[in-house]
């Protein structure tokens, strides 16, 4: 027995929670395992190339806007949790060894943003998308990305381009995600 599932007959042996829910609660579980997993790999990948914060502004970024806007998705967990190795080491590189210039933010956010509001969102054959869904989370895409545009001008303004360059990038790589969700 695997060990979201000793949890949840441990709760239900406690009366904590009902049989009929064992397979939502041990899903959850094991979301949030991979979810804690993910998070844990991120700092320790922010904190061997010294660019921590920068990490965690990304997925700060990231993270709402690729739940709304979809995109690439691996076929098996292992290979989405090495896709996301792979993914915050190229963060970190570009973050730590890339010159960007306020004039440069600006067009790549442009393009990239661009991208999003034309492809999202990018459903998967894993999760497909009824038309309301489809129009939620265009909608939710949209006005995430409009906040995190904005947020990159009101840092580039106050003087954190490091703060601007990290949201950038989240946008950045998620139009690529989506280019690649909606090729495959």
């Amino acid at each position: 027995m695997r060990f979201h599932e000793k949890i949840t007959e441990a709760l239900i042996a406690k009366s904590i929670i009902s049989y009929e829910d064992k397979d939502i609660y041990t899903y959850g579980f094991k979301q949030g395992s991979l979810l804690l997993l993910n998070m844990i790999t991120t700092i320790i990948i922010g904190l061997i190339f010294n660019v921590l914060w920068q990490c965690i502004v990304f997925l700060l970024a990231y993270i709402p806007l690729r739940s709304y806007a979809g995109g690439y998705h691996a076929k098996t967990q292992l290979r989405c949790y090495l896709f996301s190795i792979a993914l915050m080491i190229i963060v970190s590189l570009i973050t730590k060894h890339v010159y960007w210039n306020e004039l440069s933010i600006i067009i790549v956010t442009l393009i990239s943003s661009l991208i999003i509001l034309l492809l999202a969102p990018v459903a998967d054959r894993n999760k497909p998308l009824d038309f309301e869904e489809i129009q939620t989370y265009q909608t939710k895409s949209r006005l995430i990305l409009l906040f995190e545009v904005f947020a990159i001008c009101i840092f580039i303004n106050l003087g954190f381009k490091e703060v601007s360059v990290c949201i950038m990038l989240s946008i950045m790589i998620l139009a690529v995600m989506l280019l690649l969700g909606n090729k495959k």
